[in-house]
C-alpha cells in the first residue's frame, strides 16, 4: 500500500505542516510508504490519479471542490467530509 499526498504549498505556515506530516510518517514508521508531491505539474497530478485508486479530498469547507471532480474523472473513489458546497 502506498500514500500519495499533492498538494501544494502557499507560505512558511504550509510548509511547517508538511514538514510535521513528514517527521510523523518517519515517526510512526511508515516513511517507506508515504510520499509529498508538492506543487506539481497538473499533468503529474493528473498521472498519479490514473495511478491511484480512492482519492481524498481534505479541504474543509470548500465552496466546490475541483479536486474531487479531477478524481472521479480519473477513476478514483473519492472521500470527502459533509461540508461546503451549495
Amino acid at each position: 500500500v502506498r500514500l500519495v499526498l499533492i498538494g501544494s504549498c502557499r507560505n512558511d505556515e504550509d510548509r511547517a505542516r508538511v514538514k510535521d506530516m513528514q517527521d510523523l510518517s518517519k515517526h510512526l514508521a511508515v516513511d517507506e510508504n508515504v510520499e509529498f508531491k508538492l506543487n506539481v505539474p497538473y499533468n503529474e497530478m493528473t498521472r498519479e490519479f490514473q495511478l491511484g485508486t480512492i482519492g481524498l479530498h481534505t479541504m474543509w469547507n470548500e465552496h466546490f471542490g475541483i479536486s474531487v471532480v479531477e478524481g472521479m474523472a480519473a477513476g478514483l473513489v473519492m472521500v470527502a467530509h459533509d461540508s461546503g458546497g451549495p
